[in-house]
Parts: structure tokens; C-alpha cells; sequence
């Protein structure tokens, strides 16, 4: 009976401790860029995007046919730049986005994570771009970009 006891204690214990080691694996980092696309003449007033492509990625079309005033795009992890094509109400117009490709541990566990940094537009076919968020975070809320057309 005694060693039934100690079995059983032992058997818990094993039980219990197990689930603690679970490595938390969240990130924070981010490879998407969210793109918000206004009105130069009032800020205010969403433009609509009918057709977005990532240039040197064969047949790579994102949010066709539909029409978004936002869009949440991923960005090139293998380079520092990368190009885009999109077509809103004002005819066709070309963003490139310049940053920084760097890696972070999370934690042994876990491994490593691609972080963006350092982003900024290089060339533009619009008004203008304002970059709000030069740091890519799943944390970051709203647009990263704002292009004004």
C-alpha cells in the first residue's frame, strides 16, 4: 500500500510538471506590411485598390479582382527591397520598400524570428507615403504605410 501511495504521488507530479516546460513561442515580429491607400486633397477619403502585384515574383497577384482601401502584404525576406505594382483610381503607380532583414532568438526553444526594420519607400509612382511604423509588429494596429494618391 505504501508504495502504491508514493507510485501514485510521483505519477502526479510527473503529470503536473510536464505541461510547465511548454516553450511560449509568441512573436512579435512581423514580415507583412499594411498599406493604406488616401486621397492626397482630403486625408480623410479612402481610395480604392483594384489590382496589386509583387514585381520580380512570377504571377504574383494579391487581392484581385476585388476592391480594398487597405491591404496587408508580406515583403521579401531573402532581400532588402521589394517591389510593388497596383492599380487604384488614379490610374497604375509602383511602391518600393527599402528595410532591414535581421533575425532575433526568441528563445532556445522556440529559435529564431525574422524582424523588419529600418523601412522606408525608396521610389514611389504617387503624391507622397508616409511610413508610420518603421518596424514591422504583429502588435502594431492600423496601417504601416499610408499612400497618398
Amino acid at each position: 500500500m505504501k508504495y502504491r501511495l508514493i507510485y501514485i504521488v510521483c505519477a502526479c507530479a510527473a503529470l503536473f510538471t510536464a505541461c510547465l516546460d511548454d516553450a511560449d513561442c509568441n512573436s512579435e515580429a512581423s514580415t507583412n506590411v499594411t498599406i493604406g491607400f488616401f486621397n492626397s486633397e482630403n486625408a480623410s477619403d479612402t481610395i480604392r485598390v483594384s489590382s496589386l502585384r509583387a514585381l520580380g515574383i512570377e504571377d504574383t497577384v494579391f487581392y484581385a479582382p476585388d476592391l480594398y482601401s487597405s491591404l496587408t502584404i508580406p515583403l521579401r525576406t531573402d532581400r532588402d527591397s521589394s517591389v510593388f505594382s497596383f492599380i487604384t483610381t488614379y490610374g497604375p503607380s509602383t511602391l518600393t520598400f527599402k528595410y532591414h532583414v535581421g533575425t532575433r532568438l526568441v528563445s532556445e526553444d522556440c529559435g529564431l524570428e525574422t524582424v523588419i526594420s529600418n523601412l522606408s519607400v525608396k521610389s514611389t509612382g504617387v503624391d507622397s507615403v508616409k511610413v508610420i511604423n518603421n518596424i514591422l509588429s504583429n502588435a502594431s494596429t492600423g496601417n504601416d504605410v499610408k499612400v497618398f494618391n
